[in-house]
């Protein structure tokens, strides 16, 4: 009401002045900018506006030599308030909105103070900008002396604040300060702090009359503003100071203790002072007339005294939010949250969960099911109820949000189901939901890359489980009376009968549905045009809601697979190799003498499957054989890649007590050693070394447990002979074993080079990328000079150059964030991109006896790198401009990119181009201009900025700075090789410029 009585009164007062006064109104009509700067001069450029208009005296200070009458002041202060203090202002709270409407929020982790970020903010700079504008003209163009000025000042501080510029922010805030301070009768200077009578503070702020007429001086609320531009600018004594002096001041308006306590909470948050914050949050809640940034805050005291271990305030705070808040998401977290604090105890809610399922039945929340559903698992899970967890990570995965499919709910679902099922030992289980959360997760996601890794070792290790539990089936059939196994297999053949029975079923309804003249399509996939005439509940769109379409293509199915079994992997010919009869001569005598009294009784297809069950005992000794490979891989990869040591011993022991007399013992045995060393269980790694001594004293295992001296390069030599042979028959978890026996002895550093190489390529063929470039990184420290070092600087490069192009070829920088690496996205996805194939190193060369003992081995130093430049010319590739500082640093960098950034805005044919930093090396920064169509084009604007350069960089001498043009294909070269001088030669040889 305040505001509306303030218009009504300004537009009475003007409107009474003008009429009183008998001006003509086409007199006292508000000059646009157009009118300021001349009729013929509307479509100027900022540039060229100002070198004509710059020794032109402005408006304002002609105004302030006239006499300041009562008709000007009345006519200055309404045309200053509605044409300009007006519109900054709508601007500056459609910018606020804007940046707020981008801002999205991580409820799980602590908020930020405000719904909106610099980021936000440099999407809405043309907002700003305008803001700016509409102040400086409002300034320029009016009586300095009227009273919306400081307010003008006052948007345009606020607007350079937000667009980061504190400097000038502060300029403004300044300048209120002092235009506005309290002056003593007498003196020039104001004065700006007294001591109050009977006090010992200092009072800086200026009293405010209360009254019908008066207006509140904007220097109070600029000396708040001063306090954030303090210590945006890094002064935070100078901040914190002047903080002190407002909270202290008896002067201060009680109107702006709001936003006074709000500077202090948000100070405070930013130093990380939760509890100097806490008293302050709390008053600024109070205070605050805005729900949804009330609702922010008391969301925000609730996570920081969830910090401070105030679980009665946190809960307080949670259900403040969760009543005042009109955001559903907010509002389910607040309310998740306090059942989290609850179930530990600090609440006395009977029910945790019960609030959240309220909150699923309910529409408002539909988007969001998935969420809830998440939120009560993890709550279920604080309660150890695994059980619970599970159904409620179920509900939330067959919850499908239409607007969002692949929600972030729903990948955190899968993957913290697959981890609970691999915990519960059902890695076949967790193996299809790592799956869905891959499909589900953010290509972006950091976690990416180490889950697919997890991933396809959780697929082996479960087609190794369902080898075992296919074959413990069969041998459970083989073991029973041959009446009860036929007795199953006649059921099992009876399923496949009833789904034929229904396949044909289909086919027939099929034939009949010849209405829909699908008959001549191929695919019959094809769904015509729905009805219009028909009702909404008829036309059926949807593949799945039409039961002639589902029948027309089964049909179609059938015509081009024929009749498949009913499962997953139809397209391998293993999947229905048993659906076919078998060879006469392929038919075990005595399988076929143990059922030939029912042979007459028997179909072709029960005798099939009674063909795969192992009934006599050279295949009762293949299906053993392959369960006990399958329970030995299913260790290694336990133990290897997924580090579950604890799964892998009681794989192995299993093993054990399944074939104590397996052939495999030694290798078994050598591996619980290795395996309850990682778990520190000596006793158990002690029994496995003696039995390994005592009862296989021969065995490669055994021989790996003895000190070995250095000069037994042979024997060592031959265990990396075999491990080089396991690695080029792909059994790189066996090779791996090999390795770690010869690396557990002394050995030159030659050898030992070779062997952690080798280490290193069998791991990445596991795809344990992470392991395996710690290895090499290692390696090329620790031996720089050695042959096999070579070879691992490569491949490591390689590694890290993959790395680290996906990452930012994936990345997408902003216009105005001139610290992120600026390479374009090539068309290509880069994560299809293989590193270049490196073969392992070959077996070392067993040296001569004799000649090992006379001649010691040295290390070869590698040979120095060759410096190479692989490029080429790329005419119709898309180029960049990039250009190469000879001495750069920070300064140059910001001022440089600052001035380009502002004349490719200005200049409207280069509007679309990016400018800024790329460092290619620690030494070697670059200034990159993207993106050009063809080579034509980046040369055209090279011969353009070469021009305008030295104009720009005023100061900066010509020879300093060097500018070239580089397509996509080459810029990719030089990030590998780093070699600017090769790419520099190269450009010489090639291109004639201006």
């Amino acid at each position: 009401m305040g505001n509306i009585f303030r218009l009504n009164k300004g537009i009475i007062l003007g409107a009474l002045g003008i009429c009183l006064l008998g001006i003509p109104l086409r007199a006292l009509a508000q000059l646009n900018l157009n009118q300021i700067l001349s009729n013929n001069q509307a479509a100027l450029t900022p540039q060229q506006a100002d070198s004509i208009y710059a020794d032109k005296e402005v408006p304002a200070e002609l105004l302030v030599n006239k006499k300041f009458t009562l008709p000007r002041k009345l006519y200055q202060n309404l045309v200053t308030h509605y044409n300009f203090v007006y519109n900054a202002r709508r601007n500056l709270r459609m910018a606020l909105q804007m940046a707020a409407s981008l801002h999205h929020d991580d409820y799980t982790q602590l908020l930020s103070f405000y719904p909106y970020t610099p980021a936000e903010f440099s999407q809405v700079t043309g907002l700003l900008d305008s803001v700016i504008f509409r102040a400086s003209v409002g300034i320029q163009v009016h009586d300095p002396r009227g009273k919306w000025i400081d307010n003008l000042y006052l948007l345009l501080g606020k607007a350079y604040y937000y667009e980061q510029k504190f400097a000038q922010a502060e300029r403004a805030f300044q300048y209120i300060n002092l235009r506005s301070a309290p002056a003593v009768k007498g003196e020039y200077h104001p004065v700006i702090g007294s001591l109050a009578e009977g006090s010992n503070h200092i009072n800086i702020a200026t009293p405010e009359k209360k009254g019908l007429f008066s207006h509140p001086s904007s220097r109070n609320e600029a000396l708040i503003w001063l306090v954030k531009t303090y210590f945006s600018e890094g002064h935070v004594a100078r901040a914190q100071s002047l903080l002190n002096l407002l909270m202290h001041d008896t002067q201060f308006p009680g109107r702006l203790r709001g936003q006074l306590f709000e500077t202090a909470a948000w100070l405070y948050k930013q130093q990380q002072r939760y509890d100097q914050m806490i008293p302050y949050l709390r008053q600024a809640i109070a205070l605050q007339p805005d729900k949804s940034l009330q609702a922010r805050w008391t969301y925000l005291l609730g996570q920081i005294a969830t910090l401070q271990h105030d679980s009665a305030l946190a809960i307080s705070a949670f259900d403040q939010c969760a009543q005042i808040s009109h955001d559903p998401m907010m509002q389910f977290y607040a309310t998740y949250q306090i059942a989290l604090l609850s179930s530990n105890g600090a609440g006395k809610t009977p029910n945790p969960y019960q609030r959240l399922q309220e909150m699923i039945h309910k529409n408002r929340y539909e988007r969001y099911r998935d969420i809830l559903y998440h939120g009560m698992a993890d709550i279920a899970l604080k309660h150890a109820d695994t059980a619970t967890a599970i159904q409620y990570l179920l509900s939330s995965l067959h919850t499908v949000n239409m607007d969002n499919p692949s929600s972030e709910a729903r990948s955190y679902s899968a993957l913290l189901l697959s981890q609970i099922l691999m915990s519960e030992k059902q890695f076949i289980q967790a193996a299809a939901y790592l799956d869905t959360a891959l499909q589900l997760l953010p290509s972006n996601d950091p976690r990416k890359d180490s889950l697919t890794q997890q991933l396809q070792a959780v697929r082996v290790l479960a087609a190794h489980l369902q080898t075992i539990n296919r074959q413990d089936s069969l041998q459970a059939l083989a073991a029973l009376p041959p009446e009860q196994r036929l007795q199953k297999v006649h059921a099992v053949w009876e399923n496949i009968q009833q789904q034929m029975r229904v396949a044909e079923k289909n086919r027939e309804r099929a034939a009949r549905a010849n209405i829909l003249g699908l008959e001549g399509n191929p695919s019959g996939l094809q769904v015509n045009a729905p009805d219009i005439n028909k009702p909404k509940n008829q036309q059926a769109a949807w593949y799945f809601n039409n039961p002639a379409l589902k029948s027309a293509g089964y049909t179609t199915f059938l015509q081009i697979w024929g009749n498949r079994p009913l499962v997953d992997n139809w397209r391998r010919a293993s999947a229905i190799q048993g659906f076919s009869a078998p060879a006469a001569s392929q038919v075990d005598t005595a399988s076929t003498n143990q059922v030939a009294q029912v042979d007459t009784s028997l179909s072709l297809g029960e005798q099939t499957l009674l063909h795969n069950i192992p009934l006599t005992a050279e295949q009762l000794k293949i299906s053993n054989d392959s369960i006990q490979q399958a329970l030995l891989a299913a260790a290694e990869i336990l133990a290897f890649q997924l580090q579950r040591p604890s799964d892998a011993r009681n794989m192995l022991n299993t093993l054990l007590q399944r074939f104590p007399q397996t052939q495999a013992y030694p290798r078994i045995a050598y591996l619980l050693f290795l395996i309850n060393q990682e778990l520190k269980d000596t006793n158990q790694a002690n029994y496995y070394r003696e039995v390994l001594l005592r009862n296989y004293p021969t065995s490669i295992y055994s021989q790996a447990l003895q000190p070995a001296p250095t000069t037994h390069t042979n024997r060592i030599s031959a265990w990396y002979d075999s491990a080089y042979q396991h690695y080029q028959q792909q059994q790189f978890n066996s090779a791996i074993v090999f390795i770690q026996q010869a690396l557990a002895h002394e050995m030159n550093d030659t050898l030992l080079t070779q062997f952690q190489l080798l280490w290193a390529m069998s791991l990445y063929q596991l795809h344990a990328e992470d392991s395996s470039q710690h290895i090499l990184e290692r390696l090329a420290l620790q031996y720089p000079n050695f042959p096999a070092t070579a070879l691992a600087k490569r491949v490591l490069d390689l590694m890290q150059h993959k790395q680290q192009l996906i990452a930012r070829l994936e990345s997408e920088p902003s216009v105005s964030d001139t610290t992120q690496s600026l390479v374009e996205t090539p068309a290509q996805n880069p994560k299809n991109a293989q590193l270049p194939t490196v073969a392992a190193p070959k077996p070392i060369q067993r040296p001569d006896t004799a000649q090992a003992r006379s001649a010691p081995v040295n290390p070869t130093p590698a040979p120095p790198p060759v410096a190479s430049t692989p490029y080429t010319l790329h005419e119709k590739d898309p180029h960049f401009v990039i250009m190469v500082f000879s001495q750069p640093n920070a300064q140059i960098l910001e001022a440089s990119t600052q001035r380009f950034t502002t004349y490719l805005r200005g200049s409207q044919a280069d509007s679309n181009i990016l400018v800024g930093p790329y460092a290619l090396t620690p030494t070697i920064t670059m200034l990159i201009f993207r993106t050009f169509s063809n080579e034509d084009r980046a040369l055209h604007f090279l011969d353009q900025i070469r021009a305008v350069a030295p104009a720009l960089l005023q100061g900066l001498p010509t020879g300093s700075y060097e500018f070239y043009i580089i397509s996509r294909s080459n810029f990719i070269l030089l990030n590998q090789t780093k070699d600017l001088e090769g790419y520099v030669r190269f450009f010489n040889d090639n291109y004639i410029t201006q």
